[in-house]
């Protein structure tokens, strides 16, 4: 019975994110939603001697397929990431984790990747847009881990990254808040794609200031 209410609940939750999304019309965001493959808006992250945990929250389409097209449902995500460092390593292959989203707790195992020195596992679901704190209990041990520093917000980001890209610009779009991947500049930053099937054009704005730092067609 117990499964039948989280079904019921990761249902409501998703059907709610798309009302909400889509009816904030007077928003970028909500004007493009039905475009929006992925929305990351939160990019926590917490560090100590022996490890880093990153958890990356939004929504994206389902199934998630980056082919020019967003599909029209939406699921919330929450993916945990650790990755040990160079002098550190976990005793076993999987890794316990239990975290809190909004009133309904998760218990994951974190499993390690086959080629990549790293653990990782994702839940359906994912707190509320704004929320600066997550807080998780890693093989017993509860950390807190904090939201990417950033001045400029999703909404600003999507709405430079249009307006510098061009309005006739069609396909689907990836909104991410990220490291950057791009550039030799460190910090964090809004990565901004749109895929029309063919090609995919993209725009890196500092998270910081909200510049634009880079414009790539391929």
């Amino acid at each position: 019975m117990k499964k039948y209410f989280v079904v019921f609940g990761l249902t409501v939750i998703c059907l709610l994110t798309a009302i909400v999304l889509s009816a904030c019309d007077d928003t970028v965001i909500g004007r493009e939603y039905k475009r929006i493959s992925d929305y990351r808006y939160a990019s926590y992250r917490y560090e100590c001697e022996d490890y880093t945990l990153d958890i990356f929250c939004g929504v994206r389409e389902t199934p998630y397929k980056l082919d020019g097209k967003s599909a029209a449902d939406k699921t919330p995500y929450t993916v945990f990431v650790v990755r040990p460092s160079a002098e550190f390593s976990f005793d076993s292959e999987e890794l316990p984790l239990i975290a809190s989203i909004d009133g309904s707790e998760y218990s994951v195992t974190l499993t390690l990747h086959p080629f990549r020195t790293l653990y990782s596992a994702e839940v359906p679901a994912a707190p509320t847009e704004g929320t600066e704190e997550f807080t998780a209990n890693v093989c017993g041990a509860e950390v807190t881990a904090v939201n990417a520093p950033h001045s400029v917000d999703g909404e600003y980001a999507l709405a430079l990254a249009l307006e510098t890209l061009g309005s006739d610009v069609k396909g689907e779009i990836c909104l991410r808040l990220t490291e950057n991947t791009v550039t030799a500049e460190s910090g964090w930053y809004w990565f901004v794609s749109v895929n029309d099937g063919e090609n995919i054009r993209s725009v890196l704005i500092s998270a910081e200031n909200g510049e634009v730092k880079a414009v790539r067609n391929s």
